[in-house]
């Protein structure tokens, strides 16, 4: 299967791994062409319901070029939690949904790992978030849509000749610009762009301000020699946790939790190794 043409605007983009296609190459392309082809750079629009510092980082370039930006999030529904429509829509649902987006952006910021390259990354999206225009005001505003669950994905060039739109599944992370089986469309001219903008500012209108910038700066905070302490065990054995899995350890013993971990990694350095020791600290 070939590569999408790389015109502009970007029609089609989705990841291919194995043929160096991503989201993030043509959202490239987008942002750069309209910049380039007109005397002033267009402000952007982003909507997605989640964002990190690698799916930044793919397109940092651009974004720090925009003179605004407007970056909208949102709260996905689990479809597997819901029983109805109905029950979907409910406002303790939405209020769970929210609360559940609340936690993964916090834990996608504690997960984001210590190397040079990813302390850089992270860095670079807060100083982002937190730059100001010539005037003081901020380049770019964040707010979160909390009226109800937000599906949709669109990334836009705001300019007034020549609005432009990528539309579809992509979030604003690294798996959804760089390694899922995304499906976004655009558009070759500018008959439908319009509906797009539309959709986006009547969410924008609506939504609260977020600050996702305030978010991840705790990431620098001082923290408590146990939570290092902690931090330094997930780095050492997190790639280990899913290897260690019990649920499919049967035995005619009744173990607790701990001891059914033990018994999976116990069988898993039994095969790596060839032999294990099973012996209490003493």
């Amino acid at each position: 299967m070939s590569s999408p043409d790389q015109q502009f605007p970007p029609v089609f983009a989705t990841n291919r791994p194995a043929l160096d296609e991503t989201v993030a190459e043509q959202l490239n392309i987008l942002f750069r062409t309209v910049r380039e082809d007109f005397a002033e750079a267009p402000s952007l629009a982003i909507a997605t319901a989640y964002i990190n510092p690698g799916g930044f980082s793919l397109i940092a370039d651009e974004l720090e070029k925009a003179p605004t930006v407007r970056l909208l999030l949102g709260a996905e529904p689990n479809p597997n939690t819901y029983s109805s429509i109905s029950e979907r829509l409910s406002h303790g649902n939405l209020q769970d949904a929210l609360l559940d987006h609340s936690s993964w952006l916090s834990a996608e910021r504690d997960l984001t790992g210590f190397t040079r390259d990813e302390d850089s990354a992270a860095r670079r999206m807060v100083t982002w978030l937190q730059d100001t225009n010539t005037d003081g005001a901020r380049r770019v505003e964040v707010r979160r849509y909390t009226k109800g669950f937000l599906h949709g994905k669109a990334y836009l060039t705001e300019h007034p000749k020549m609005p432009a739109v990528l539309a579809g599944s992509s979030n604003f992370t690294y798996a959804g610009l760089a390694r899922n089986a995304e499906l976004n469309l655009g558009y070759p001219s500018v008959q439908y762009t319009h509906l797009v903008q539309e959709w986006f500012d009547e969410l924008w209108d609506k939504a609260e301000p977020f600050d996702l910038a305030g978010l991840y700066s705790t990431r620098w905070d001082p923290h408590t020699p146990w939570m290092v302490f902690m931090r330094m065990l997930y780095e050492m054995y997190a790639d280990q946790l899913e290897k260690d899995d019990d649920s499919s350890i049967r035995t005619l013993l009744k173990l607790t939790g701990f001891q059914r971990e033990g018994v999976a990694r116990m069988l898993r350095l039994l095969d790596e190794n060839g032999g294990v020791i099973v012996a209490d600290e003493v």
